[in-house]
């Protein structure tokens, strides 16, 4: 049994951030550990949830993806 990997979600678009939770909240190998729409906070979640997985989009406001 492979073990559950903790997940971030970052976009914009917070319609786009509940699609994305409940398709990955309905699989056993993850467990989504947040979601925001801000890079900053990003960063913080990252590091407060040890998340093995983020997903995001390059542009969010506060910090973007590229930085």
């Amino acid at each position: 049994m492979e073990a559950v990997k903790r997940l971030l979600i970052a976009d914009t678009d917070a319609a786009y951030r509940r699609v994305l939770r409940d398709i990955f909240e309905k699989k056993r190998d993850f467990v989504v550990s947040g979601d925001t729409g801000d890079g900053e906070e990003l960063v913080r979640l990252a590091k407060e949830t040890g998340a093995d997985v983020i997903i995001m989009d390059v542009v969010l406001s506060g910090m973007d993806g590229l930085t």
